[in-house]
This record gives structure tokens, sequence and C-alpha cells, in this order.
């Protein structure tokens, strides 16, 4: 949710619930989903830095 005034103005043509609370009273179920810890939706945005990721030994799982 972008709870801000810009976000509030984008929000009104094109999402209706931009806040927690108006999504949790408008859709339950949606809220509910969306909070469920058990499915780990992303809650940060990315930051489009997708540099590369040097890998230590210690990364490196084996069975």
């Amino acid at each position: 949710m972008h709870d801000s005034s810009a976000g509030r103005k984008k929000a009104k043509s094109e999402w209706c619930p931009n806040t927690k609370e108006i999504l949790k009273a408008q859709d339950p179920a949606v809220y509910n989903l969306i909070n469920d810890p058990k499915y780990a939706f992303p809650t940060v945005l990315p930051n489009a830095d997708y540099s590369f990721y040097t890998f230590k030994n210690s990364d490196i799982k084996t069975f």
C-alpha cells in the first residue's frame, strides 16, 4: 500500500483500497491472504540493483 498524497491520487483511478485498513474492510479475504506469512509475499519493493553477487563457499550447501 502506498499511503501518501501522490499514492492516494494515483490509486483513486486505479485501485480503490490504498491503505491496509481500507483493504481489510473492503476485501478481508485478500487482506488475510496478503498478510499470511506462509505465502511470503514481498514486503520491500525492488531497488533496481541487479548487480552480480559474489558467492562464498559458505553460501553453497551440499547434501
